[in-house]
Parts: structure tokens; sequence; C-alpha cells
């Protein structure tokens, strides 16, 4: 998909914010979206959005143990 690789592109272009909008992308057009929005969860965990991570975290059904987390609030 498109979308992904130029959300990769993007993060290794330290621009987190384009990636996220390219993750968002895939996210809106993939019927299984979990893996989009586990790599979406861990930009806005590296940005300082712990709220969106979260809400992605909880969306995709909880983080795969190798994605390090925060611990999300209830």
């Amino acid at each position: 998909e498109a979308h992904e690789w130029l959300a990769l592109v993007y993060m290794a272009k330290e621009q987190p914010e384009l990636a996220i909008q390219h993750y968002t992308m895939c996210v809106e057009l993939s019927l299984d979206n979990s893996d989009f929005l586990l790599k979406r969860a861990e930009i806005y965990e590296l940005t300082g959005n712990k709220q969106k991570a979260c809400e992605d975290l909880e969306r995709a059904g909880g983080a795969s143990p190798d994605v390090a987390f925060s611990k999300c609030d209830s």
C-alpha cells in the first residue's frame, strides 16, 4: 500500500505528523486495520500524544507483545 510506504519514509525523515496522516489513510482504507492502528499508536506515543496512542491501542484490541507503550489510563 502506497500510504504505508509513505508513512515509513516520513518516519525515516523524522516527520511523524506526516507519517500519522498516511497511517490514518491506511486505517480508513483497510478492513483489517489493527496493524496500522498499532503503528500509528506507536508514533503517537513517540510524539507524546498518549491519549491518541491509547485510543488506537483500544481500537486495535490491545498492544502486541513486541510494542512497548506506557500504561494507558482506563
